[in-house]
């Protein structure tokens, strides 16, 4: 979204997955460092349930275990303090491109109120709600949002 204010010209469309336009507040990411320092791994495994809340699936789990574990807990704890020090306009731009907002209505991360919240401040925008998933549709959802995405391009191209 920042790319969008910094090079517009550049940037034709936008696809958001369980995105939010809020800053994190100061010290709000406390206690997830001290979670993180304490148990990394466990942390990790906690992050991933929020994330995969409609699926039992151990492999994918594990999947995502052995990828966010490629980051130390130094990488994962700067991060967090850096959300904290992004300072978001109080509105997106107003020539902002179309933008496809895709939400899973079980994120346990970001509330699917954020991209409704953030819909509203983006001209051009269309929020796809996804049923009964999480975090992640991306990852158990492929087809279905790989769907939406290609019908919303095909929309913008047919509009333009």
């Amino acid at each position: 979204m920042l790319a969008v204010q910094r090079e517009r010209s550049r940037i034709a469309g936008l696809v958001l997955v369980g995105a939010s336009w809020q800053r994190a507040e100061a010290g709000s990411t406390a206690p997830l460092i001290g979670a993180r320092r304490r148990d990394y791994t466990g942390a990790l495994r906690s992050f991933i349930d929020d994330c995969l809340p409609e699926t039992d699936s151990a492999e994918l789990r594990h999947w995502a275990l052995q990828l966010l574990s490629r980051a130390s807990v130094d990488d994962a704890i700067e991060l967090l303090r850096s959300r904290e020090g992004i300072v978001p306009p109080p509105r997106m731009p107003r020539l902002a491109p179309p933008t496809l907002l895709i939400h899973g209505n079980c994120d346990r991360i970001v509330p699917v109120e954020r991209s409704k919240e953030l819909g509203g401040q983006i001209e051009r925008a269309e929020l796809e709600v996804l049923p009964g998933l999480g975090h992640v549709p991306i990852v158990t959802a492929a087809a279905d949002v790989a769907g939406r995405i290609d019908a919303f391009v095909a929309r913008w191209v047919a509009g333009t």
